[in-house]
């Protein structure tokens, strides 16, 4: 083993499954003994979140069957629950009793539904009060996560104490071989848009599965530094705590979408960002959102993810917001004109007129996803 340490936070809000799946797999790590799972529970429905919670105890879970099309359904599928009885129980309201150290599985119970953001704040905290504890992984639910990817963060974490945060190899959950980031997200600021590094990209293509996908694949890659304006794709997100602690944790401003990038501004000048080629993560993008491979995107979902690029673009790029400005009045027209979306259109232009302001009346409606990234 290598270093201190590592805290997995993963937050649950729906798609139980997705959850159980990308547990099943941490749970596989052959660094297991070094890793602390933090689950939060944001807002999830209750009976879900007995599901979790009896798998979590290691009792069997009726679960959906995956679907006869899914690559990675025969490797990660889930067993009897986690391999160990060793888990603690924590409420959001009970944070500064909780204990120092970090149990090996964690469930914590956010007290609302406050978005992506609030949501991994709250594992944070628990990861930061144990000072064994250096760095913590921020993985979206509905990812699985080869083997060896523990040992390869832990490895990179102890390696260079300049890098405050680290992106990971990602790739299409569908399509196990194709990657959907190399752990990057280039933000071009005149638009205000992000783009994946690497999306699309044939890793193998003679890997048809999960199984024949190696970690030894990316091993002899150069190390990447992170080049501003780019951020970490949050879908997988390592942060060592010192530069938490500086930079301070994720924006809480929104419920969902832009947290890599305003992280990444706040800390740059004091941490640098860089990628693990060798922890691979396989994403199965859009799951509970819609858009990528799920679908259309929702009508929440898109007006948050406008939010974000008018709330950077004001925060960091000031200079850029005559050419965002029109910009999305063209996507107005767009979703207008083209689309006839009526509704979408209305809330792009109250958007422009009212800032965050205008979306008062969305932050009590049901929520469909919290992930930062799928904008």
């Amino acid at each position: 083993m290598t270093g201190a340490p590592l805290a997995i936070v993963v937050l649950h809000h729906r798609g139980t499954r997705d959850t159980i799946a990308c547990l099943e797999s941490l749970a596989r790590q052959t660094e297991a003994p070094a890793m602390r799972v933090i689950v939060v529970d944001n807002g999830a429905e209750a009976e879900l979140a007995a599901l979790l919670q009896r798998w979590l105890a290691g009792d069997a879970c009726e679960l959906p069957a995956p679907s006869a099309d899914d690559p990675l359904a025969p490797r990660w599928w889930p067993t009897r629950g986690v391999p160990t009885a060793r888990w603690q129980r924590l409420s959001e309201a009970a944070l500064p009793a909780a204990p120092a150290t970090c149990a090996p599985w964690t469930y914590v119970r956010a007290a609302a539904n406050r978005g992506f953001g609030a949501g991994m704040n709250v594992g944070l905290r628990v990861a930061l009060a144990d000072p064994d504890v250096h760095a913590t992984w921020l993985l979206n639910n509905d990812t699985v996560v080869d083997a060896h990817a523990v040992a390869a963060i832990r490895a990179r974490v102890a390696m260079d104490a300049t890098v405050g945060q680290w992106g990971t190899e990602v790739r299409y959950h569908a399509a196990p071989h194709v990657r959907q980031s190399d752990g990057r997200l280039a933000w071009s600021p005149w638009f205000a848009r992000g783009s994946r590094m690497g999306d699309g990209e044939h890793v193998d293509a003679r890997a048809a599965t999960a199984r024949e996908v190696r970690a030894a694949d990316t091993t002899a890659r150069a190390d990447r530094r992170l080049v501003w304006p780019e951020a970490v794709y949050g879908a997988s997100w390592v942060l060592r705590h010192a530069a938490v602690r500086e930079v301070g944790a994720l924006s809480e401003a929104a419920l969902l979408y832009g947290e890599e990038l305003d992280w990444a501004a706040r800390a740059r000048g004091r941490w640098e960002g860089a990628v693990i080629p060798e922890a691979i993560v396989w994403h199965r993008e859009g799951a509970t959102a819609g858009g990528g491979q799920s679908g259309p995107k929702s009508a929440v979902a898109d007006l948050w993810g406008i939010a974000a690029r008018l709330r950077l673009t004001r925060r960091f790029f000031v200079w850029a917001l005559p050419t965002v400005y029109f910009g999305l009045v063209g996507a107005a027209a767009w979703r207008l004109l083209v689309r006839r979306q009526p509704d979408r259109a209305k809330a792009i232009v109250r958007l422009l007129v009212q800032g965050d302001r205008a979306l008062a009346t969305t932050r009590t409606a049901p929520v469909p996803t919290l992930r930062s990234h799928d904008a």
